[in-house]
């Protein structure tokens, strides 16, 4: 094992530990609505984030990272047809029926809306109650509402603005782009 594979894994290991005492051992409680972590907590979360991430990524053989990646794509573009439905303020008033949910949407096809719903619960988004047919926010989904103190609504239609707007034009842009190396 070369020497930086083996830096990887150990690290990996130690993040695995401390991860574990923070979600079993300590009294913090990562289900409330409003986490009040102290910031090297929220830091030692994100790093932990990246590297479990990294490492997960390193064991997918090749064309199946393609295949995450592509699904990365995916999982965004739903969360801003969510996003830009207002489902998250919506489900926060309480859980809702699929008529509900059109009806205040404004959305035609019950089935699309159900289908756009199903893609993110499959993410962690929204939870579907088979036995009430009731449409109910998650920790996940909570944070997408523009009155939670946590909120990622601002930041999440900014980076769509900012970011995927350049990408939707950029094939387009530099088959007609005049490149200048001077």
């Amino acid at each position: 094992m070369a020497p930086k594979s083996l830096y990887f894994l150990s690290a990996s290991i130690l993040v695995l530990i401390i991860a574990y005492y923070l979600a079993f051992i300590s009294s913090v409680d990562y289900n409330k609505e409003y986490p009040s972590d102290s910031f090297p907590v929220l830091i030692f979360r994100m790093v932990s984030y990246k590297l479990l991430t990294a490492a997960g990524r390193r064991a997918l053989p090749t064309p199946l990272r393609v295949l995450d990646d592509m699904f990365g794509y995916f999982k965004i573009q739903v969360l801003f047809v969510t996003l830009d439905l207002n489902i998250p303020n919506i489900l926060h008033a309480g859980p809702q029926n699929l008529t509900t949910l059109s009806t205040l949407t404004g959305v035609r096809s019950q089935e699309d809306l159900s289908r756009w719903l199903r893609a993110a619960e499959s993410f962690g988004y929204y939870v579907f109650d088979s036995k009430t047919q009731l449409w109910r926010n998650t920790e996940l989904s909570n944070l997408l509402r523009s009155g939670h103190p946590n909120t990622n609504e601002n930041i999440l239609r900014l980076f769509r603005q900012d970011y995927f707007g350049a990408f939707d034009s950029a094939s387009v842009a530099l088959k007609k782009a005049k490149l200048h190396l001077n």
